[in-house]
């Protein structure tokens, strides 16, 4: 477990900053509320004066680098949640309506539920919304739930297993054997070329899924040219069978 998910699974109490408003030029001009953790600067980017100041491998410091794409995601969720309050299924409510539910603050019991399950979840099925709930009520810990989901991005990165991915696209192909290989062989690559960055890394990366890709179609040619061509009657059946014409 990462140090980063230790920390957001403790939740440390809230510090002082209420809601406020910023005016989002994106978004027309509308008004949208955000934590004080997000709503210090204009809406016009990062304050690079304050940048500039800080370690830009700090937490701090990233965090004034990246802020506002995660501010646009975050609002495209808020923006989804509205016009699904105003749908069938959401229960038709008018647009005062579903903008004041979607974008009302969480209450501290509230608050903890969505944490707790968070907490029980893979960090790959953290949604927007739910990381945007968490903004409203409390950015700073937002924030740090946001780092871990990085930091294991990042773990996947180097280890291979996010590269490995590409080839799992369908439940058949997640083949606990198959991830192995490809671990293994990217691990080895590693080993002998010994990257210096994540440029040179991803150079690694692209080779190991060169690697395979090539494996496949060796493997899928052999098969091919191995097996009996199928007789008209065969692919007739095979047509009517799939729904095809």
């Amino acid at each position: 477990m990462s140090n980063a998910k230790a920390n957001w699974k403790q939740r440390p109490q809230r510090q002082t900053g209420e809601m406020e408003i910023v005016s989002t030029p994106a978004e027309g001009g509308r008004d949208v509320a955000l934590g004080a953790g997000i709503a210090d600067t204009q809406a016009n980017g990062p304050d690079w004066t304050k940048v500039s100041q800080l370690d830009s491998n700090s937490l701090e410091g990233r965090w004034q680098l990246e802020k506002w794409s995660l501010v646009r995601e975050v609002w495209r969720s808020h923006v989804r949640m509205v016009t699904f309050y105003t749908s069938a299924d959401g229960g038709k409510l008018s647009m005062a309506e579903a903008i004041k539910r979607a974008s009302a603050e969480l209450g501290e019991e509230a608050t903890e539920e969505d944490i707790k399950r968070l907490a029980s979840q893979s960090v790959d099925d953290i949604s927007w919304y739910s990381l945007d709930r968490i903004f409203r009520s409390d950015p700073d810990y937002a924030q740090l739930i946001w780092e871990d989901i990085k930091e294991q991005a990042l773990a996947d990165f180097k280890s291979g297993h996010y590269a490995a991915e590409l080839f799992e696209r369908t439940d058949w192909q997640k083949d606990v054997w198959q991830r192995a290989h490809f671990v293994a062989v990217f691990e080895g690559m590693l080993e002998e070329y010994k990257p210096r960055g994540a440029i040179e890394l991803s150079m690694v990366e692209m080779v190991a899924v060169q690697y395979f890709l090539w494996r496949h179609w060796t493997m899928e040619h052999l098969q091919r040219a191995k097996t009996k061509p199928r007789s008209l009657k065969t692919k007739v059946l095979l047509c009517l069978t799939s729904g095809r014409t």
